[in-house]
């Protein structure tokens, strides 16, 4: 029986469904697929890449973010805002929810985005991503499934 046989004998949901999840696969980050479809973990394929979308863009991002200038300044201010907020949030939390709201009503008011993300800025930061993705991709491929 071929392949187009099969097609025609599947239902239009079975079809919907086939297709979902192969999208699913190709789309998702590896270490979904090895709980979910029952593939090795990608720690456990030595030598392997990544191969998935979402895989390639998150070690791509990553990647970057680890040589970026302000990755170390980021870290540690992420580290002392959250020994001093957790508790905080802990002990009011409608009264952090609500300084959020008013956050998010003052910068939808200021529209940092558009004095704060230049073009320039955005394409320089894009060429890079982009240029790192295209190296993963042409190393990493996966086969139909």
């Amino acid at each position: 029986m071929s392949t187009s046989e099969s097609m025609h004998e599947m239902t239009a949901s079975e079809r919907l469904t086939q297709s979902r999840e192969r999208m699913s696969y190709w789309l998702s980050d590896d270490e979904h697929d090895a709980h979910s479809n029952g593939h090795a973990h990608a720690s456990e394929r030595a030598g392997e890449a990544t191969t998935s979308v979402g895989g390639i863009v998150r070690e791509v991002i990553g990647e970057w973010w680890a040589e970026h200038p302000l990755h170390a300044s980021a870290t540690l201010a992420l580290r002392a805002s959250r020994t001093a907020i957790v508790p905080l949030v802990r002990r009011h939390p409608a009264t952090v929810l609500g300084g959020a709201a008013v956050l998010g009503a003052v910068v939808v008011w200021a529209r940092p985005w558009r004095w704060l993300l230049r073009p320039a800025l955005v394409a320089g930061v894009a060429s890079q991503l982009a240029a790192r993705a295209i190296a993963r991709m042409a190393t990493a491929s996966k086969p139909l499934a």
